[in-house]
């Protein structure tokens, strides 16, 4: 299986979404320090952008401290583990995120990525179809389907959610 970041602003296919950016899906702010939480996560996410990984988890836990409840930052954690191969913990960061924020759309397409990269192709498709039900336009959502469907050898189905992903502007 072809391991595709569905976030790597440096593949050809990105298509320009970004997971960790302010929101409706996830950028909560804490009514008695509206900035502090939010400027550790936006440092943590232009660590990962950087692929210092192990540095940015540091900054996520430093937002954590500040608000436990700041879904963001326990989906950009859960993001970052998955680069390390940590995927035990960082299913623990998403369940979080997701418990928070069920309806952050891009989370639940993150942790399909998560089980995509650990061939449990499966377990995937029931986050992916959560995130195109929450948000049918997310391509990169329908791109990470493909991938799943295409390594269950669901050809036609994987066709049909990769020809949905181009529409919407993926670029692979």
């Amino acid at each position: 299986m072809k391991n595709t970041d569905p976030y790597n602003q440096n593949a050809d296919s990105w298509t320009g979404t970004d997971p960790f950016s302010a929101g409706p899906s996830g950028h909560e702010t804490d009514p008695y320090e509206p900035d502090a939480p939010n400027q550790w996560v936006d440092k943590g996410n232009e660590l990962v952008k950087k692929g210092s990984h192990k540095d940015a988890i540091e900054c996520y836990n430093e937002a954590l401290k500040l608000n436990p409840k700041l879904a963001r930052a326990w989906c950009s954690k859960g993001y970052a583990l998955i680069k390390l191969k940590k995927y035990k913990e960082s299913h623990a960061c998403l369940d979080e995120a997701l418990r928070i924020n069920p309806r952050y759309d891009s989370c639940w397409t993150i942790k399909g990525w998560a089980f995509n990269c650990q061939n449990k192709h499966k377990d995937a498709l029931v986050y992916l179809d959560r995130a195109i039900e929450l948000n049918p336009r997310y391509a990169d959502a329908w791109y990470q389907k493909h991938l799943a469907l295409k390594d269950l050898n669901r050809k036609a189905e994987a066709d049909v959610a990769l020809a949905k992903a181009r529409e919407l502007g993926f670029k692979g």
